[in-house]
C-alpha cells in the first residue's frame, strides 16, 4: 500500500513539473524549490558571453583539480557575495567554506569565487584562461530550463580582468 502511494505521489509530481514546462512556468510557481537560486530577470543574469569563444584549442584549460562547485548549503552566501562582482578573491579558509573539505590550493595560485551558471543538472563546467580573462562554460544535454546560478571556487595565478560566463546545450 505504501509503495502504491509513493508511486502515485511521484507521478503527480512529474505531471505537475511537466505542465510547468509546457506552460512556460517555473517549478517554483507550483511550490517546488530547487537548491540553486534561479535568475529572476535578464538584468539579474550572470551570463556574459564572449565575442570569441576560446575552446580547447586556444587558451589554457583549467583542470578539474583546480575548480570546485559551491556546496549546496553555501549557495545563498556565495551568490550574495557575487551580487556586485563576477569574481572575488578568497582566503584559504573561505575557499574551504564554499567548496568543502576537498578544496586544495596549488602552489603559486590564489582562490577566487567566480560566477557560473547552468541550464539543467546534466553536463559539466569547462574553464579556460586566455588573454587575462577567465571563460566559464557549462555544457549539458537536454532541455533549457532557465539560468541557475552556481558559483565555483577556482585557483588562479592572477585575478582575471574579465570573466565570461556562458552555456550550451544539445537536445
Amino acid at each position: 500500500m505504501q509503495t502504491n502511494l509513493l508511486t502515485v505521489t511521484i507521478v503527480i509530481a512529474v505531471i505537475a513539473l511537466t505542465s510547468c514546462v509546457s506552460q512556460d512556468k517555473n517549478a517554483e510557481d507550483i511550490g517546488f524549490q530547487l537548491a540553486a537560486p534561479k535568475t529572476k530577470s535578464k538584468t539579474d543574469s550572470w551570463i556574459f558571453e564572449p565575442q570569441k569563444y576560446p575552446g580547447s584549442s586556444s587558451g589554457h584549460a583549467i583542470g578539474k583539480k583546480s575548480s570546485w562547485q559551491t556546496q549546496v548549503t553555501k549557495l545563498p552566501m556565495a551568490v550574495e557575495k557575487l551580487s556586485d562582482a563576477a569574481v572575488v578573491e578568497l582566503t584559504d579558509e573561505l575557499a574551504t567554506y564554499y567548496a568543502g573539505p576537498h578544496y586544495k590550493r596549488q602552489v603559486g595560485t590564489r582562490p577566487y569565487l567566480v560566477r557560473a551558471v547552468f541550464w539543467n543538472y546534466t553536463g559539466d563546467f569547462d574553464l579556460y584562461w586566455n588573454d587575462e580573462a577567465l571563460y566559464v562554460h557549462h555544457s549539458s544535454l537536454g532541455g533549457i530550463y532557465g539560468e541557475t546560478k552556481l558559483p565555483i571556487v577556482v585557483n588562479l595565478k592572477q585575478p582575471p580582468k574579465a570573466v565570461y560566463v556562458y552555456m550550451s546545450s544539445a537536445l
